[in-house]
């Protein structure tokens, strides 16, 4: 028997949820640190598709910073 490629992992909060709830707390955090936090909560991959979909329903805002 082949062993699982990728194992998904259970966590208190969706994927979804915990960004929104970082991006409260946070009101102006960057790309990279909502990334950090996905790592530190050790979920795989990255962020940006999650990123992608809230901003894409509205639920939250992209904005560019200034000089960047």
């Amino acid at each position: 028997m082949k062993p699982d490629k990728c194992a998904r992992g259970k966590f208190a909060l969706t994927g979804d949820e915990s960004v929104l709830a970082f991006a409260q707390a946070k009101s102006e955090c960057t790309k990279a640190q909502v990334n950090e936090h996905w790592i530190k909560e050790e979920r795989s991959g990255m962020v940006s598709n999650t990123l992608v979909k809230l901003a894409k329903t509205s639920k939250l805002t992209c904005m560019n910073l200034k000089g960047q």
